[in-house]
């Protein structure tokens, strides 16, 4: 990285055609830090400068290689541009090599990938014909060098069969090594490899595929892929243009943390050889230092997993950044071993959050956690700490331990220093602002309880305009419109008056309008509205909860929107958040007030956390709430279907990807937002970054 930027590679003509920063080179650059192999030498010439041609297809390799495992995340990636590769390869008789090799599973089948190439950057280029033709050329002889190392030895083995098979192991071995590859990486490979290399019994099949990859800078057509070769191994083009490269380029790689397990691989990992004349020998088996279980690998994983970023006074000590904090640790590959969350970056258009999950896989200790380190992001947001309002159905936010670490404020539904009639927030007490709470009112009674016709609403209008004509102070309280209500329809009891009447029985707000708080007092630093307190039954917490998502969306509409400030990246002002938990209580309602928080907030520096059990939740009849949410932590969720993860914004899902999240453990989750595409990780929970 020192070498490369930002003299060599920042400051090259392939910024020409290309808008990416030094900082999103450098992480391209240490992200594919495992494949830079002895090619990094050949890039400068006799005068010791870098040549631009090499320094050009350079580039295109680390931006083919993040193409690739940006569609297959759980693949082994390895440079072919090794000393020790360009050997195993020259035992071929024509000595062409390739560029990467990689090795995934695709429908039970392994698929070895040799992979070619080629860049061009100017005038608008595509590879010329000539130039796939040889790489198709290069591709077919590696190929047949894996399949002759591959296969089996026997009497008719050719004499180099079995040499050529011991460097192909290095080659993958070395992948397997690569910085801050994890125990789930490890393991998963390595019993891949043995696969291949027949150490189990009754492996199963193995298919060998080739691919140019011609990753064309400066061309605007689409990026698309055709089949060139077939026999004997199937051969693919694939294109990778200008849209398609400025998206990988910006997709925000985060920093490597430091951690003390990158200093040494005292036991790299290791492929049984297969010796002429007998089986392999039985692989001593390694222990899972998180589970205690032993693999079924020869492969020396690290002694712990990955300790998490220090915990520091706010998320990130560059506040050009903004509020910019790690969430998990990635299950897929090592070369990103951290995943962010990024909530200041105005790329990330959104910032309403969807966390699902079944039962006990962790959501609550995740949400937590979101919160204790939002709200430590003051230096990093201007100086204003996010504030949080909590709406809690089970007790989960008023523990101890959370309260005294984010500083919270948990306010018992009794005598609640709040006033629902108070319009301050609304526009003062306009006509308009009046009518606009009886057609809230109305509408919440209908939508929770039911039986409220025409008749019903208009007697509702009617008490509500009377109280405030005659409330002291001209601001009545929920008893003075009971009370304006009960003389409107005298001794004949309806739906309405019962509600009503319950609710002042209750006492949750304060009787007096002079004892209420204009809501902008109210609300301050994380505040955890106690619903589970209310104990009586859903439609009175709900019922709760929709009042004050009405005071809060009258308190959001009236800030000041702040202007973003910064170019790279470009930062928003984080004034506040949500949390609803067990959101279904009241997605199902279809609220309008609720839809115009997740469409607006961004405007206002808002956003909302909406948390709940499956994925069908965020779907009504009226309402599709998934649409506004950009980021999203899916945990483990039994019944889950591709359709529903699709509708997330996750593209083509995966058979495999489906029973994944079937099947996933505690603290560990589907991740989705700005720049991650949709990956596994282990996240960071409350528990373990509090103390």
């Amino acid at each position: 990285k020192a070498i490369f930027s930002p003299y060599s590679l920042a400051d090259h003509p392939v910024n020409e055609y290309l808008r990416f920063s030094s900082r999103q080179l450098e992480e391209l650059l240490e992200e594919s830090v495992a494949l830079l192999g002895d090619g990094l030498i050949d890039l400068f010439g006799a005068d010791g400068q870098p040549d631009p041609a090499r320094v050009l297809g350079f580039a295109g390799m680390l931006i083919a290689a993040r193409d690739y495992r940006e569609r297959h995340t759980e693949a082994l990636l390895v440079s072919v541009d090794t000393r020790l590769a360009r050997l195993w390869l020259r035992l071929s008789d024509t000595g062409e090599r390739c560029d990467l090799l990689g090795l995934r599973s695709e429908d039970g089948t392994l698929v070895v990938e040799a992979i070619e190439v080629k860049t061009v950057g100017t005038g608008g280029d595509a590879v010329a014909k000539g130039e796939i033709e040889k790489a198709t050329g290069q591709l077919a002889s590696t190929l047949a060098a894996i399949e002759s190392g591959l296969e089996e030895e026997n009497e008719e083995s050719p004499p180099l069969a079995a040499p050529r098979q011991e460097m192909l192991k290095e080659v993958f071995v070395s992948g397997c090594r690569a910085l801050g590859a994890g125990w789930e990486d490890r393991k998963r490979w390595v019993e891949w490899l043995r696969i291949l290399f027949r150490e189990i019994e009754g492996a199963g099949d193995t298919r060998l595929r080739g691919m140019v990859c011609a990753v064309e800078l400066s061309h605007n057509g689409p990026s698309e892929e055709e089949i060139v070769d077939a026999p004997p191994h199937e051969i693919v083009l694939r294109r990778v243009r200008e849209a398609r490269v400025q998206q990988l380029l910006s997709a925000e790689t985060p920093p490597r943390p430091q951690d003390p397990n990158d200093a040494d691989d005292p036991d790299p990992p290791t492929v049984s050889p297969a010796p002429a004349g007998g089986p392999p020998p039985a692989p001593a088996p390694t222990s899972n230092p998180e589970d205690g279980t032993e693999a079924a690998a020869t492969i020396s994983a690290p002694a712990q997993p990955l300790d998490p970023p220090p915990i520091a006074s706010a998320p990130t000590s560059d506040e050009r950044q903004g509020i910019r904090f790690p969430v998990g640790e990635s299950l897929s590959r090592g070369a990103r071993p951290f995943f962010y969350l990024h909530p200041s970056n105005t790329k990330l258009t959104q910032l309403n959050i969807g966390i699902v999950g079944d039962l006990g896989t962790g959501k609550t200790q995740l949400t937590k956690a979101l919160i204790y380190r939002l709200t430590r992001g003051a230096v990093q947001n201007r100086g204003h700490v996010p504030k949080f309002l909590i709406f809690d159905y089970k007790h989960d936010y008023t523990k101890p331990d959370f309260v005294e670490a984010v500083g919270a404020r948990v306010v018992s539904p009794h005598h609640i220093p709040l006033n629902i009639f108070d319009l301050r927030a609304a526009g003062d007490h306009t006509p308009s602002a009046r009518l606009g709470r009886v057609k809230f009112l109305n509408d919440a009674l209908q939508k929770i309880y039911g039986g409220v016709g025409p008749r019903q609403r208009n007697h509702l209008k009617t008490a509500v305009i009377q109280g405030y004509e005659t409330a002291s102070g001209g601001v009545p309280t929920l008893a003075d419109v009971l009370g304006a209500y009960e003389s409107i329809i005298g001794d004949k009891v309806d739906a309405p008056y019962s509600i009503l009447s319950d609710l002042v029985d209750l006492e949750i707000f304060v009787e007096r309008a002079v004892d209420a708080q204009h809501f902008n007092e109210f609300f301050a630093g994380v505040t955890v509205v106690d619903l589970a307190s209310l104990g009586i039954g859903d439609r009175e917490r709900n019922m709760l909860l929709v009042l004050f998502l009405n005071l809060y969306y009258e308190y959001m509409i009236n800030l000041v929107k702040r202007p973003y400030v910064g170019r790279d990246p470009q930062l928003r002002f984080v004034d506040s958040m949500l949390l609803i938990d067990e959101a279904d209580n009241i997605m199902r309602y279809n609220f309008d007030v609720l839809r115009q928080i997740l469409l607006q907030g961004r405007e206002f520096g808002v956003g909302v956390l909406l948390a709940s059990q499956y994925l069908s939740h965020f779907r009504t009849r009226d309402t599709d709430y998934s649409e506004p949410l950009l980021t999203w932590f899916v945990h483990k969720v039994p019944n889950v279907t591709a359709r529903e993860l699709e509708s997330i914004g996750l593209s083509k899902v995966a058979s495999s990807t489906v029973e994944r999240v079937k099947s996933l453990d505690v603290h560990e989750c589907l991740y989705k937002t700005l720049d991650v595409p949709g990956r596994f990780m282990r996240t960071l929970p409350f528990y373990s970054i509090s103390t």
